[in-house]
């Protein structure tokens, strides 16, 4: 028995998180009414490290549940069939011509946060210049993880951080104050946009994008999750470990029963819902 035992960890410590997805999948039809389980379960398996049976892989999941449908049930997209004409229409007065994706979705998450931007006497061409450079790097960036599978949500944390280094590096050559809190935004709304259009759907990493952070995030977790609104605007933010990662590793924290940044599209579309009516 002892010797069955030891094969079986010795088995499954070969096994890919796929594989031990797979697993725990057995009784889980895989179709468009599960895909946020399925998000759910593999968020489990890569956040743990499994050295014993199937049977921890099972437990582990079920001790998941338990944590995370107390308050509210696991979230499931609600799938939609629309006019495409009328969705792209849409999509062209929000976006632009969108010939280009990355560039319409990067150029967007730019008007969204470039209020905040101080240029002084900067000449246009200088100021799109480095957005253009900006932009590069975030296509580059987030190119490279769209399709990933197998990562971490202590990877992705790394690699937003650097990707956020990486776009504020032009501006601050270029002696602009370009804060972690202005790079943040620019970076997690082009993922978002991303998604929305319909270019990258992120399935890999969706569970661990970061939700955009600014003032009506700070107003909506109040509201809705009881964290304090930060003392510090978010475009001043200057400490990415000290000041943004606190912030947004506390929403996960209380975050339950959804990815973080599909609790975000939910609850920005209830506060502005909730803001239109009291305007009425």
């Amino acid at each position: 028995m002892e010797q069955s035992s030891n094969n079986s960890r010795s088995f499954l410590s070969t096994l890919s998180t796929q594989q031990l997805r797979q697993i725990l999948l057995a009784e889980v039809e895989s179709d468009e009414t599960n895909v946020e389980l399925i998000r759910n379960i593999t968020a489990v398996l890569e956040a743990r490290d499994y050295s014993g049976t199937d049977i921890d892989v099972k437990a582990a999941y079920n001790a998941f549940l338990s944590d995370h449908t107390m308050d509210k049930p696991l979230y499931k997209i609600e799938m939609a069939t629309v006019d495409k004409d009328a969705l792209d229409f849409l999509k062209v007065i929000y976006f632009g011509a969108i010939t280009d994706p990355y560039e319409a979705a990067a150029f967007r998450a730019y008007r969204d946060f470039n209020r905040t931007l101080r240029f002084g006497d900067m000449e246009d061409a200088a100021r799109i210049d480095l957005r253009r450079q900006a932009t590069d790097i975030l296509w580059e960036r987030i190119s490279k993880i769209a399709e990933e599978t197998h990562m971490t949500q202590g990877e992705f944390d790394s690699w937003h951080k650097e990707t956020c280094r990486l776009i504020r590096q032009p501006y601050v050559d270029a002696g602009i104050d370009f804060s972690w809190g202005q790079a943040q935004k620019w970076l997690n709304m082009t993922i978002k946009y991303l998604y929305i259009v319909g270019t990258c759907s992120f399935d890999g990493v969706f569970q661990f994008c970061h939700i955009p952070v600014d003032k009506y995030v700070f107003q909506i977790a109040k509201k809705e999750l009881g964290i304090p609104v930060p003392k510090i605007a978010w475009s001043r933010w200057t400490d990415y470990d000290g000041q943004y990662m606190v912030y947004q590793k506390e929403l996960r924290s209380r975050i339950k029963g959804f990815d973080p940044l599909r609790w975000e599209f939910k609850y920005w579309m209830k506060e502005a819902r909730h803001l239109a009516d009291e305007n009425e």
